[in-house]
């Protein structure tokens, strides 16, 4: 695990595996010689990274810029070594969703790609904040709702404001 521009190792920050169909199967953390080890059974997985301090953008593994690009990992019997990530400081999107006039804590901002598939997505707060970190680069944002007791057609807008400067 490195930072993408200075090549140093990266501490703490998360792996997690998904089988191929984006199920949640395993975790763990990077040590401090930005090494990690995922025990998973024989099967089919993408593996992506993150940093939970928001200093560094998810990486997806090689020349992936999405879950969806990710490429899939097939795991036989035998160890997989050096599947490493390269992770770039990124820059947050904030901003805060609001519907007839009021908040909206059960909103899910998603950000994605200009070819359409999901770079991340996170969770509105109480009073309808949110922010996600991001790479560098054009994205688009799109609010929705995750439960039936508020369509998402109400939205009334979803401010965004975005700090360019990395946050490291």
């Amino acid at each position: 695990m490195t930072d993408a521009a200075s090549g140093g190792r990266l501490s703490s920050m998360v792996v997690r595996a998904y089988t191929a169909a984006g199920l949640d199967v395993s975790a763990t953390t990077s040590d401090s010689a930005g090494r990690y080890t995922l025990g998973l059974p024989q099967g089919d997985y993408r593996i992506l990274a993150y940093d939970q301090n928001g200093v560094y953008a998810t990486s997806f593994g090689p020349n992936a810029d999405s879950f969806e690009t990710a490429p899939i990992l097939h795991l036989t019997a035998t160890d997989v070594a050096n599947y490493n990530f390269a992770l770039p400081v990124g820059g947050s999107i904030s901003g805060a969703v609001t519907a007839a006039g009021g908040s909206v804590s059960q909103a899910v901002v998603a950000v994605y790609n200009l070819s359409g598939t999901r770079r991340g997505f996170t969770a509105a707060d109480s009073s309808g904040n949110y922010s996600i970190v991001v790479p560098p680069g054009t994205l688009r944002c799109s609010p929705f709702i995750l439960t039936q007791s508020v369509p998402s057609t109400v939205i009334d807008k979803a401010e965004i404001g975005m700090s360019t400067a990395p946050r490291k």
